[in-house]
This record gives C-alpha cells, sequence and structure tokens, in this order.
C-alpha cells in the first residue's frame, strides 16, 4: 500500500501521542521504514523544543509598581473617608442644641419684692442655671442648660 508522505505527516502527531488505532500505526510503521523524510519529521516531533526563557523583568516591575500605587491610594483613601465620618459623627455629638424657648417649657411669676420665680416642666431633666451679672441688661443673667444644650438667656 502506497500511502503518499503529506497524508503520514498529517497522521503522526497523532502517532506520537498514541491516539491512532493499531492497524494505523501498522501503515504508519510501514511508511516510516521506507521513507527517510517522514523519519526525520517524526524524530523533530519526538524532540522536545525548548521555548528561550523571557529574562526581561521590566513589565513585571512597572505592573507591580502600578499595583503598589493602587494599594496606597486605597489605603490613604480609606482613612480619609473614616477619619471624615469620624470627624462628622463627632462633630453632631457635640455640636450644641438650643432648646426653644416657648411659653410650653417656662412659666415665670414675678413677685412685688423683685423676686422672679421660673419653674421648668417635669418633661426637662438634667438642667443646671448659672448666672452672671451684665452692665447692659444691668442685673443677672441667667443661663439653663439642659445637658449638653446650652444657651438659654433669660
Amino acid at each position: 500500500m502506497n500511502i503518499p508522505c503529506c497524508v503520514i505527516k498529517d497522521l503522526l502527531p497523532l502517532y506520537v501521542e498514541k491516539i491512532n488505532s493499531q492497524e494505523t500505526n501498522t501503515i504508519i510503521e510501514e511508511h516510516l521504514f521506507c521513507c527517510e523524510k517522514c523519519k526525520k519529521e517524526l524524530e523533530e516531533l519526538l524532540t522536545p523544543n525548548e521555548l528561550p526563557v523571557d529574562t526581561d523583568i521590566m513589565p513585571l516591575k512597572h505592573v507591580k509598581k502600578v499595583l503598589h500605587r493602587k494599594k496606597v491610594f486605597t489605603i490613604l483613601l480609606t482613612i480619609a473617608l473614616t477619619l471624615s465620618v469620624l470627624a462628622i459623627s463627632i462633630g453632631y455629638m457635640l455640636s450644641p442644641q438650643f432648646i426653644q424657648f416657648s411659653d410650653e417649657i417656662f412659666h415665670f411669676a414675678a413677685y412685688r419684692n423683685g423676686t422672679v420665680e421660673v419653674q421648668i416642666i417635669s418633661s426637662v431633666a438634667d438642667y443646671e442655671i448659672s448666672s452672671f451679672y451684665s452692665r447692659e441688661m444691668q442685673g443677672e443673667v441667667y443661663i439653663f442648660r439642659h445637658g449638653t444644650i446650652h444657651g438659654i438667656k433669660l
């Protein structure tokens, strides 16, 4: 049986990988016995081809540098956002909240002896009263503080 070399060359990779059937392998071996050209082709397929090793590491250094920059940027952004949230939270907690003056909260009674009585409703708790003398108002100025709430002048 005379099989052309081009057919055998197509079958040689399968022969090397041992995928062909036994009958096909027998045909290939008979052809290889007679054909030096196909025998050399088989030897080339059996010799391992070593790929050249690329030793240029500059692209990897560039990738490493870019990843390092992104990592540092992410860390700095996280710290900045955390500090912003913390500052806003602390500012909100420490900011004074003023009690709006209304007749429902304070009840005043003036007496003939010049004293003024101030009654605060029972729903207002944890308050502190302090006073100081004011020349502008020609008398005492009283400041009612409710917990962290400051700034009512009477």
